[in-house]
């Protein structure tokens, strides 16, 4: 593989590190995927000292030569970034640059110390050239660079430097094969020592050392900026995105090289005539490109942009050849000259004591053989006992597995039988029904015959009467023979008097039968809620008396204050406010010219570990008219909340027919009742007209319901019954919710504790208000509000006749469960 040749030794990576980084800058992303899986099992496992050192260098390079597909797979592989934050660990608190020596063992202390360097340098450069991402949230660097702060691990100031193959030259046999140009650079600034003091000395070595990390810096930013030119037919965006950043950059360079520039040259010696122009014209770069962008930023234009690159790569082609109009001095010449005569007399001594020095190379190599001899057999070592501990956690991965086949096997056999168990309980509730259906049609039957007496009884009683009559009728037309008529009378009297006591002792009128019961509930009900068998209305009136069981849990009375302020609304501004926050979308204002709507959703945000309120606002023109000067404006408490819109303003114009949309992200810093007005102005007939209404950003905007199976869920309720709140009893209205059903429409992950249809079932056999069996229509959940982290749980029970009560269960903040509660009921409630 070409990741293990180049990081096998120092020598190797100079030679091959630059084509990996080409192919890292040419966004190779099956390339960069590899390196990325094999620098997470350096870094985190096998891998030597030197091995990691060297792939921890490639990484870096790699993020500094801004490969944006390695920098964004970095930012994503947790492992690897955990590995190096990882390193940083050790001996925390402590400011010792050479504390890494003893992080790999005797014979590597210095690579120790180079590699513990690098992971810290690496990080803070991450986190200081990485801090946001695009939507001005903290990085996973930053956020890693902050904890290690926090543990108290101390990051240096030293600035990291691109790769450069000229500093790998050699290294394996510790011989520095520095050139002639920095040989004569170090006896030129050797000479300038004599006549300054130890302090001055120490202040210019750091002045010049700050100065190339600079124009190092500079020259990066240069090169990116050239490459970047070259995107402009594929993705302007970006290249519009990356000369804006660079243009900001570059004005910082330019202030702080003007500054180390102007200190650097109160000390004698330290720049030749070339070095002198080559700052000359980065500080031209600096302080031109920004100029020129901002002609282009005030343009925007096609012309303006190749204006702006033609110009950029004639700054860039000075700088290269050094084009900067001028000429040397007489007095700087003469200094040159001095110079070059100090480095020859510089160069005789060091030829003098060169024996010396290569007898100090042979002894110091003889002994660097000796110690890597021992460093291999250490290796050697190291890896023997690697596969032992390999095989033997094999070896226990293999037990393992058989230990989870045998639960697995076991899990199935327990699978089985509950199975077989489940269909013996379906069959047996199959055979219960049918017994009850059976039961049910006998009563039937009999109500019906029952029926059919009293029916049979009125007739009878009817013809009897008849009869009376016409006795009476006979009586008054023949007085004559009123005598004779009173014996019939009297004759016929006993024997219908006889007739209807031997009815009266033979029919007995039935009991409160099944078909009395359904009629008696059919007259009490007003059509609130409907059958889902038969289409059949059957909620009571609310007059109808029904016996509130007692249920258990720390009563809480509610308290409607705080919803006062809706009070100025009317009924139908109320209606339209309560189904946008309870079924997410609704209009809430509609007349004939203009109608607004809004759709509600939450958007989980990970970083937050919170649901923000995603409101969407539609604005559409109803008339034949456009509305002209159009405009949306949101008024409220903004100490309470946060608003983010896209657009941040709509079009002026929307014209008719048309529909416009704006999305509003609510962020709520408290959690106390929030009103905010929503005011549409817009120019209508040459008239300007206004319109108001206020968005739903209620708690029950934020409630969250989560999957879950009711077993477990009950289990929960179970375990937390002593901390159970619950409501008043209260009518459901009517206007909101239809029926017990609808909670479920509301709220499409709560569970149902008891069965719908049982509960309607009462309906045909009528119920006893007394018995308060069977009766009652349970629904339960979780849900968190906001913060994701803290659930809540919640239970309606529900009466026949849409009484309702609420019970609810809170992790850690009983406050908010019972405003949650409060508000529930002004929701769906009449309290």
């Amino acid at each position: 593989m070409i990741f293990e040749q180049a990081t096998k030794d120092r020598i190797s990576y100079g030679q091959q590190a630059q084509s990996i980084l080409d192919r890292f800058k040419a966004q190779d992303e099956p390339f960069i995927l590899e390196f990325i899986q094999y620098a997470t099992e350096v870094i985190n496992e096998y891998g030597i000292p030197l091995q990691k050192l060297l792939t921890l260098t490639l990484l870096k390079d790699g993020v500094i030569n801004k490969s944006g597909k390695l920098i964004n797979k970095f930012l994503s592989t947790r492992e690897l970034l955990n590995g190096v934050a990882k390193i940083c660990t050790h001996r925390p608190g402590e400011d010792d640059i050479n504390r890494g020596k003893d992080l790999f063992g005797v014979n590597d202390q210095q690579i120790g110390i180079e590699y513990l360097n690098l992971a810290l340098d690496f990080i803070k450069y991450l986190a200081h050239q990485y801090p946001t991402d695009s939507k001005k949230n903290p990085t996973k660097f930053k956020i890693k660079y902050d904890e290690l702060l926090q543990m108290g691990v101390v990051f240096g100031d030293n600035p990291l430097k691109p790769f450069d193959p000229q500093d790998y030259k050699g290294q394996n046999n510790n011989h520095s094969n520095i050139n002639q140009q920095q040989k004569q650079n170090s006896q030129f600034i050797q000479q300038s020592n004599i006549n300054l003091k130890k302090e001055d000395i120490k202040e210019r070595d750091q002045t010049m050392l700050k100065l190339n990390e600079l124009k190092s810096k500079i020259y990066e930013d240069i090169k990116v900026i050239k490459e970047s030119f070259a995107f402009i037919k594929d993705d302007p965006n970006y290249v519009e995105e990356s000369l804006m950043t660079y243009s900001a950059q570059m004005m910082e360079y330019e202030e702080e090289l003007s500054k180390l520039f102007n200190k650097a040259i109160q000390y004698e010696g330290v720049f030749n005539q070339d070095e002198h122009n080559e700052i000359v014209l980065l500080l031209n770069f600096s302080r031109e490109y920004p100029k020129l962008y901002q002609q282009h930023a005030m343009q925007q234009s096609k012309k303006s942009l190749a204006t702006l690159q033609s110009k950029t790569f004639a700054l860039i082609d000075k700088i290269d050849y050094r084009d900067i109009g001028q000429t040397p001095t007489a007095d700087l010449l003469v200094s040159n000259l001095a110079n070059k005569q100090q480095q020859v007399q510089q160069q005789q001594s060091q030829f003098h004591n060169q024996p010396q020095f290569n007898q100090s190379n042979i002894n110091r190599q003889n002994q660097e053989d000796k110690e890597k001899q021992e460093r291999e057999k250490q290796e050697r070592d190291r890896r023997e006992n690697e596969k032992k501990d390999r095989e033997r956690q094999e070896a226990e991965q293999q037990r393992e597995l058989e230990r989870y086949q045998r639960e697995k096997q076991q899990k199935e056999e327990e699978r089985l039988r509950l199975e077989k168990e489940r269909e013996r309980e379906q069959q047996s509730k199959i055979e219960k029904e049918r017994q009850d259906n059976l039961r049910k049609q006998k009563q039937r039957e009999e109500a019906q015959q029952y029926s059919n007496q009293i029916i049979d009884s009125q007739q009878n009683y009817q013809q009897q009467s008849n009869y009376q009559q016409s006795y009476q009728v006979k009586q008054s037309q023949n007085q004559k023979s009123q005598v004779k008529q009173q014996n019939n009378f009297q004759q016929e009297t006993p024997q219908y008097q006889e007739d209807y006591n031997q009815f009266s002792n033979n029919y007995q009128i039935p009991q409160f039968s099944a078909v009395q019961q359904q009629n008696k509930f059919a007259e009490n009900f007003d059509g609130l809620s409907q059958s889902t068998v038969t289409g059949q209305k059957f909620p009571l009136k609310s007059n109808e008396q029904l016996i509130i069981k007692d249920h258990f849990g720390k009563l809480v009375y509610y308290q409607g204050q705080s919803f006062d302020v809706f009070d100025n609304l009317s009924e139908s501004q109320k209606k339209r406010y309560k189904v946008a926050s309870l079924y997410g979308k609704s209009a809430l204002i509609n007349s004939k010219e203009i109608q607004i709507g809004v759709k509600q959703s939450l958007q989980y945000v990970p970083l937050k570990s919170k649901n923000y309120l995603n409101l969407q606002i539609f604005v559409g023109n109803k008339s034949q008219i456009n509305y002209e000067r159009c405009k949306l404006q949101y008024n409220g408490d903004n100490t309470q909340y946060n608003l983010w819109l896209k657009p941040e303003k709509i079009q002026e114009n929307i014209l008719a027919g048309e529909q416009i949309k704006q999305e509003v992200i609510c962020i709520f810093k408290t959690y106390q009742l929030r009103i905010i007005e929503l005011i549409f102005n817009g120019q209508y007939q040459g008239k300007m007209m206004t319109a108001k209404c206020l968005i739903p950003t209620t708690l029950i905007s934020f409630i969250n319901f989560k999957e879950i199976n009711v077993q477990i869920l009950r289990t929960k309720w179970k375990n937390k019954r002593q901390e159970i709140i619950k409501s008043e009893p209260f009518m459901l209205n009517p206007k909101i919710i239809k029926g017990p059903q609808y909670l479920q429409k509301i709220f499409p992950n709560i569970c149902e504790f008891n069965s719908y249809q049982h509960f309607q079932e009462q309906y045909f056999d009528g119920y006893n208000d007394t018995s308060n069996k069977n009766i009652l229509y349970k629904l339960a959940g979780i849900f968190d509000v906001c913060d994701i982290n803290y659930n809540y749980m919640i239970k309606f029970i529900i009466y026949p006749n849409m009484m309702c009560v609420i019970k609810m269960i809170s992790q850690n903040n009983n406050d908010l469960a019972i405003q949650i509660m409060n508000t529930l009921i002004w929701m769906i409630g009449l309290p």
